[in-house]
């Protein structure tokens, strides 16, 4: 048999709408690397390849934030509850909600119940800047990547972050355009003594905007006397947890008459509701090892020569684990 005909077999095997049903349920899990939302995910990946007859099983190793597999240090695990953030003055309003959009949380985030002032971080992330300001206790709501701003919670006292931060991509996607939409932004702690533990909550363009509003009226009622603080008030939930846990590697294997082995590899991480990051990649590589199982099973192709191996990871964690 030609390999112009094993491919027209195999293509004729592929179902675009088997596909698509993959990707809609991978990308409900909350996919976020070593915690349970991704071992839910992991464990459907694995228990979908079994109910085809494929051999599939899941790899676990260690999520310590102490040791390194290659170069690569490792992480807790991050499991989380709940979490939202209210405003309480001069309005009450809630502006995240994990349960209804877990990318409203900035991933990893340590836990908290707290009623704090927000200050408004309107002069940029330069230091002296804000001389001025006490962050002792209070939450930064910042317009930049929250990195620009570790200095006012690691230095200063501040305990959390509000971000409205949006990343532009020139000839792709602007702020302007994508005002309803959330940055995926995830904590990566070092795990070392003198780090100081924060919590997050990731807001819209629109939303971001409605807020910064909020800020610039409070002060300009305080500069003229009509309140006690220039700063709006919040109260801030997060219940989670980040311990030594475990990452976890989906494998399935299609044997071959040689060891030698042709590697699938897709990464199963990322928040709910990612497709193309990757949930997509996750869906092709099972449904190569689909169409290849049941066409030797039918007898369409001959027995694999070369063993096939999928493995679905947690990226880079995963493949040097």
């Amino acid at each position: 048999m030609s390999t112009k005909d094993i491919i027209s077999i195999i293509r004729k095997e592929v179902s675009a709408k088997r596909l698509m049903q993959s990707v809609k349920e991978v990308s409900c899990y909350h996919r976020v690397q070593a915690s349970q939302g991704y071992r839910d995910a992991a464990m459907h990946c694995r228990e979908y390849l079994r109910s085809l007859g494929i051999q599939a099983d899941i790899l676990s190793y260690d999520a310590n934030g102490k040791d390194f597999v290659g170069p690569y240090k490792l992480f807790q695990e991050w499991n989380i509850e709940k979490a939202y953030c209210d405003v309480l003055y001069p309005i009450e309003k809630r502006i995240a909600d994990f349960s209804l959009e877990p990318i409203s949380v900035i991933q990893k985030s340590y836990p908290c119940d707290v009623e704090a002032e927000v200050v408004l971080m309107d002069k940029g992330s330069d230091p002296k800047g804000y001389d001025d300001i006490d962050f002792h206790g209070k939450i930064i709501f910042i317009h930049e990547h929250f990195k620009e701003y570790a200095w006012v919670v690691q230095e200063r006292g501040a305990i959390g972050y509000i971000s409205d931060f949006y990343q532009e991509v020139p000839f792709i996607r602007n702020r302007e355009e994508m005002q309803d939409s959330l940055s995926y932004t995830s904590f990566w702690w070092k795990h070392t003594e003198e780090e100081v533990k924060a919590f997050g909550f990731v807001l819209s363009p629109r939303d971001g905007k409605e807020l910064s509003l909020l800020c610039e009226q409070v002060r300009k009622d305080y500069a003229d006397h009509r309140c006690e603080s220039p700063y709006i008030r919040v109260h801030a939930v997060v219940r989670s947890k980040l311990f030594d846990g475990h990452y976890d590697v989906v494998e399935a294997t299609l044997p071959g008459k040689s060891e030698d082995t042709i590697l699938i590899i897709a990464h199963l991480c990322h928040p709910c509701a990612s497709a193309n990051d990757n949930a997509s990649g996750v869906s092709g590589g099972m449904e190569i090892l689909r169409s290849l199982h049941t066409l030797i099973e039918k007898g369409k192709l001959a027995p694999l020569q070369q063993t096939v191996k999928l493995i679905l990871v947690p990226e880079f964690t995963g493949t040097y684990g």
